[in-house]
């Protein structure tokens, strides 16, 4: 292969790198806006899991203050407590019942369920994202399969380039997202989403 043959494939590269590169970027932008929105559903459900789990600790509270008061022999005291607790009570049992459903629902899935009734298209967007990361890392391996053969002279052959250690790293992650690719592509979003959807957006 000529010198002219390998700059030409070269700037070619370049050019399709280009525009992989923006194709990738618009996708992982898709896939950081449904990424924060998930967080936020998980925040809210954690807001209001604290939310309840706080009337136990008040209703505690207060049940430890009537304590003492009855040891205190003021009955004013008494008096001041039980308007304290007894209100309380009726709320904590409410938030006992409320609190076991979501954890229960939360244990179920119900925080992916969410995700998936806001943001439908999500199997799609991860996809989209994966692919085009693959297509880009296939550009990256070429263009250093190219600089290589191009460094090393001719006594050494394909093999050779194949074997060398930057050429073997960007073939790695072509075959890690060929993987990941295959995965989104079977299976259902509940088992893909979180683990990919960190990993390609922590690659940039």
């Amino acid at each position: 292969m000529t010198a002219a043959t390998l700059v030409e494939r070269g700037k070619n590269i370049v050019r399709k790198h280009k525009d992989d590169a923006l194709k990738l970027q618009a996708a992982l932008d898709s896939l950081r806006r449904l990424e924060e929105r998930r967080r936020e559903i998980i925040a809210f459900n954690d807001a209001v899991v604290a939310e309840l789990a706080s009337y136990q600790e008040q209703e505690q509270s207060a049940s430890a203050a009537y304590s003492r008061a009855l040891k205190s022999g003021d009955v004013q005291q008494v008096r001041e407590a039980l308007r304290e607790w007894l209100p309380l009570r009726p709320l904590v049992e409410f938030a006992q019942r409320e609190l076991g459903a979501l954890n229960a629902t939360r244990t179920y899935g119900g925080d992916i369920e969410a995700f998936k009734s806001v943001a439908p298209n999500a199997k799609e967007v991860l996809l989209a994202a994966c692919q085009c990361e693959l297509s880009a890392a296939k550009a990256d391996a070429e263009q250093a399969r190219v600089d290589e053969r191009a460094r090393l002279s001719d006594e050494f052959d394909e093999s050779d380039v194949a074997s060398s250690p930057v050429v073997r790293r960007q073939a790695a992650k072509v075959s890690g997202l060929e993987a990941m690719l295959h995965r989104i592509e079977t299976e259902s979003i509940e088992t893909t989403w979180k683990s990919f959807a960190e990993q390609l957006l922590s690659e940039q």
